[in-house]
């Protein structure tokens, strides 16, 4: 049987906040002069999410940022499968130059694969 994950105490909290409590702590800062600081402690939100937030700054997921938006992975995917149905499997290295061609296709230079 599997253990059960425990977070450690001392491990950073990542995304640990609902958007109600955030909504709640800025409406204080705006319609209550409450300082950024006092709002973060009293809902017991981070300050810097705050402040993102204060200062419409975007926060990214949690983990690491994709190369590729939803529509060009649905439409790599989809080329890919295509590819299997035609019984034409992919290597590792084929794989990569075919997501080059789809980048210069697309008139678009992602730095990876750049000369």
């Amino acid at each position: 049987m599997g253990r059960t994950y425990k977070r450690q105490l001392v491990s950073r909290t990542y995304g640990n906040f609902n958007e109600e409590q955030v909504n709640q702590a800025l409406h204080d800062v705006l319609k209550n002069g409450l300082s950024l600081r006092k709002a973060a402690k009293k809902f017991k939100l981070s300050y810097g999410t705050l402040n993102n937030k204060y200062h419409g700054r975007k926060i990214k997921k949690i983990g690491g940022q994709s190369v590729f938006t939803f529509k060009e992975e649905v439409a790599i995917i989809n080329s890919i499968l295509k590819c299997a149905d035609w019984g034409y499997p992919l290597s590792a290295m084929d794989l990569r130059i075919f997501v080059k061609r789809f980048l210069a296709l697309n008139q678009q230079d992602r730095g990876r694969f750049s000369k």
